[in-house]
């Protein structure tokens, strides 16, 4: 007679997969369990996520991933490191920061210089601008790269413009 061996058994050894990766749009690290093999050793995890401070961890339960604040990833490694023989970690750590979120500001007064260089104009207002776009327009024969250029300098002076009108509001 066939005897069928239950599933959980003693010598069922399978590590809990965890992924953790850092989130830009959380700003914090996204751990995600990627089964449930050793749910008594992962709530010792999840009860570490839960004593920090609130704001400090949040779980999307739709998505079912946890996020921790950075200052408190390397007290979950560690206790990862811990259990490491029931729990395989893959860990992607946060990137150091590029250029690409540094916003650099350029003074008004070098897109006005730049504007007066281009078109020669001595005003700044925005009947001037579209007399001197009417004469230098490429489907009337000007030159659509100084055009282009003089279109990115009325544009800046106009949004520095609105900045500094909503800062004085």
């Amino acid at each position: 007679m066939y005897k069928r061996r239950p599933l959980w058994s003693s010598s069922y050894s399978s590590k809990t997969k965890i992924s953790i990766t850092w989130s830009l749009k959380s700003d914090a690290y996204a751990i995600k369990f990627m089964d449930t093999n050793n749910w008594n050793l992962m709530q010792t995890l999840m009860s570490y996520m839960k004593q920090q401070s609130y704001g400090e961890y949040l779980y999307d339960a739709e998505n079912k991933i946890w996020y921790l604040i950075e200052k408190h990833i390397n007290g979950f490694l560690a206790l990862c490191d811990t259990l490491k023989e029931y729990f395989e970690v893959d860990f992607t750590k946060k990137q150091e920061q590029s250029n690409f979120n540094q916003v650099t500001t350029i003074p008004i007064q070098v897109w006005q210089e730049k504007y007066k260089k281009l078109t020669n104009l001595d005003t700044l207002d925005k009947k001037s601008y579209l007399r001197w776009m009417m004469k230098n327009h490429p489907d009337v024969g000007g030159d659509s790269s100084i055009v282009s250029q003089v279109n990115e300098c009325w544009n800046e002076m106009n949004k520095k413009e609105i900045i500094y009108d909503m800062e004085t509001v």
